[in-house]
């Protein structure tokens, strides 16, 4: 296993619908290698939508999560911006990543993020 830039950390993508039943055990064999899971885009997966309480008990557990700025921005739609600020107020987001799949498919998006005038009050918990 490498980390990401040979670091001690692993960008974990669940599958969209799901939180697999072996995520804890999982995680806690990442864990005991000394690496740090950062689950991907946990706003977007239909799981921990229903139940963030999923999301709470892995980061109390020692991973990091990392939002997507189209959905801080409302591209995936006015829930998932609502839940992304509700993880930022939570301390439940560690990162903001474009999560670019191409510049026209799916931009980066970074500058709305940091020029969005609803989310000036979250500028020093995104930065």
């Amino acid at each position: 296993i490498q980390g990401i830039n040979r670091s001690k950390y692993l960008l974990i993508e669940f599958p969209t619908g799901e939180v697999p039943h072996y995520t804890k055990q999982l995680f806690f064999e990442i864990q005991s290698r000394g690496y740090i899971p950062i689950i991907a885009h946990p706003e977007r997966n239909r799981s921990i939508a229903k139940n963030p309480e999923i999301l709470y008990e892995l980061v109390a557990n020692g991973a990091l999560s990392q939002l997507t700025s189209s959905s801080l921005v409302g591209g995936f739609g006015k829930n998932i911006q609502k839940l992304s600020l509700q993880f930022i107020e939570c301390n439940l987001a560690h990162f903001v990543a474009s999560d670019a799949h191409s510049c026209d498919q799916r931009p980066f998006l970074m500058q709305e993020l940091f020029h969005n005038h609803k989310l000036k009050k979250y500028s020093n918990d995104i930065e």
